[in-house]
Protein backbone atom coordinates (compact mmCIF):
# COMPACT_ATOMS: atom_id res chain seq x y z
CA UNK A 1 0.00 0.00 0.00
CA UNK A 2 1.30 3.37 -1.11
CA UNK A 3 0.05 6.53 1.00
CA UNK A 4 0.82 10.20 0.20
CA UNK A 5 0.53 13.57 1.68
CA UNK A 6 0.09 17.03 0.40
CA UNK A 7 0.80 19.77 2.86
CA UNK A 8 -0.25 23.13 1.76
CA UNK A 9 1.40 26.34 3.77
CA UNK A 10 1.22 30.18 3.74
CA UNK A 11 2.49 32.48 5.49
CA UNK A 12 0.62 36.14 6.18
CA UNK A 13 2.78 39.37 7.37
CA UNK A 14 1.58 42.85 8.20
CA UNK A 15 4.47 45.24 9.64
CA UNK A 16 3.78 48.57 10.96
CA UNK A 17 6.76 51.05 11.98
CA UNK A 18 6.32 54.34 14.00
CA UNK A 19 9.18 56.67 14.55
CA UNK A 20 9.76 60.32 16.16
CA UNK A 21 12.49 61.84 17.88
CA UNK A 22 12.15 63.68 20.99
CA UNK A 23 14.19 67.12 21.09
CA UNK A 24 15.47 69.07 24.27
CA UNK A 25 15.20 72.18 24.50
CA UNK A 26 16.33 74.88 27.02
CA UNK A 27 14.54 78.34 27.82
CA UNK A 28 13.39 79.85 24.97
CA UNK A 29 16.24 78.29 22.74
CA UNK A 30 15.03 77.22 19.15
CA UNK A 31 17.70 74.85 18.83
CA UNK A 32 17.61 71.72 20.95
CA UNK A 33 20.56 70.73 22.93
CA UNK A 34 20.30 67.05 22.75
CA UNK A 35 17.78 64.74 20.90
CA UNK A 36 16.89 61.10 21.17
CA UNK A 37 15.63 58.59 18.46
CA UNK A 38 12.68 56.43 18.78
CA UNK A 39 11.43 53.74 16.99
CA UNK A 40 9.45 50.22 17.50
CA UNK A 41 7.64 47.77 15.20
CA UNK A 42 4.76 46.18 15.81
CA UNK A 43 4.28 42.62 13.41
CA UNK A 44 1.47 40.64 12.90
CA UNK A 45 2.47 37.08 11.39
CA UNK A 46 0.45 34.48 11.01
CA UNK A 47 1.97 30.77 9.59
CA UNK A 48 -0.87 28.10 8.66
CA UNK A 49 -0.88 24.59 6.77
CA UNK A 50 -3.71 22.04 5.76
CA UNK A 51 -3.37 18.65 4.81
CA UNK A 52 -4.29 16.70 1.83
CA UNK A 53 -4.08 13.17 2.18
CA UNK A 54 -2.93 10.35 4.98
CA UNK A 55 -0.31 12.16 7.60
CA UNK A 56 1.12 8.90 8.01
CA UNK A 57 2.86 10.05 5.02
CA UNK A 58 4.79 13.44 6.77
CA UNK A 59 7.93 13.30 8.46
CA UNK A 60 7.99 13.57 12.17
CA UNK A 61 9.30 17.09 11.79
CA UNK A 62 6.93 17.81 8.51
CA UNK A 63 3.72 15.86 10.97
CA UNK A 64 4.66 18.66 14.18
CA UNK A 65 4.94 21.38 12.03
CA UNK A 66 2.17 21.25 10.33
CA UNK A 67 0.02 20.17 13.64
CA UNK A 68 1.47 23.32 15.38
CA UNK A 69 0.33 26.28 12.52
CA UNK A 70 -3.11 27.63 12.19
CA UNK A 71 -5.43 25.63 10.47
CA UNK A 72 -6.34 28.58 7.32
CA UNK A 73 -5.46 32.67 7.18
CA UNK A 74 -6.31 34.74 10.07
CA UNK A 75 -7.80 38.38 9.27
CA UNK A 76 -5.14 40.79 8.97
CA UNK A 77 -5.63 43.50 11.99
CA UNK A 78 -6.84 46.88 10.70
CA UNK A 79 -4.01 49.74 9.66
CA UNK A 80 -5.94 51.48 13.24
CA UNK A 81 -5.03 48.30 15.46
CA UNK A 82 -1.72 48.30 14.18
CA UNK A 83 -1.20 51.78 14.29
CA UNK A 84 -2.22 51.38 18.00
CA UNK A 85 -0.24 48.18 19.49
CA UNK A 86 2.92 50.31 17.73
CA UNK A 87 1.97 53.09 19.78
CA UNK A 88 1.61 51.40 23.18
CA UNK A 89 5.66 50.31 22.12
CA UNK A 90 6.12 53.82 21.71
CA UNK A 91 4.76 55.28 24.60
CA UNK A 92 7.07 52.99 26.28
CA UNK A 93 10.28 54.09 24.79
CA UNK A 94 9.14 57.54 25.52
CA UNK A 95 8.70 56.59 29.26
CA UNK A 96 12.12 55.06 29.60
CA UNK A 97 14.15 58.09 28.14
CA UNK A 98 12.16 61.01 29.90
CA UNK A 99 13.30 58.76 33.16
CA UNK A 100 16.61 58.54 32.10
CA UNK A 101 16.84 61.86 31.59
CA UNK A 102 15.33 63.28 34.15
CA UNK A 103 18.30 64.95 35.30
CA UNK A 104 17.68 67.25 32.35
CA UNK A 105 14.58 68.23 33.47
CA UNK A 106 15.80 69.53 37.05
Amino acid sequence: MQISCKVLEGWQEKECVLGGTIAWFAGNNQNPFESDPLSVNFVFRNYYAALKGDPRALSPETYKKVHSAAPGPAPFPSDPDMIMNAADGLKSQITDVIERKMNLLK
